[in-house]
């Protein structure tokens, strides 16, 4: 089951050995070689997540929310 949530902090965590990654109001771990660095801060995603006994949640997949939302079509401009 995936849930999706508001990027809204990404640091190193205390050892320095992988992200810190605040989602909504909660703390995840996430690798480094994860890449979730490489979406801005504000984006919503998509996410899973894996709980390790010795240090809790952790990110096992992510990816941006697509919107399934058609955007609105405009009208070709007029010559007048």
């Amino acid at each position: 089951m995936t849930m999706q949530a508001k990027l809204e902090q990404l640091t190193k965590s205390k050892s320095g050995k992988a992200w810190r990654v605040l989602l909504g109001d909660k703390w995840y771990g996430a690798r480094f070689d994860s890449k979730i660095d490489s979406i801005p801060i504000g984006s919503m995603i998509d996410f899973a997540i894996e709980t390790d006994p010795k240090y809790g949640d952790w990110l096992t997949t992510w990816g941006p929310v697509v919107s399934k939302l058609v955007p609105a079509q405009t009208a070709a401009p007029t010559a007048s």
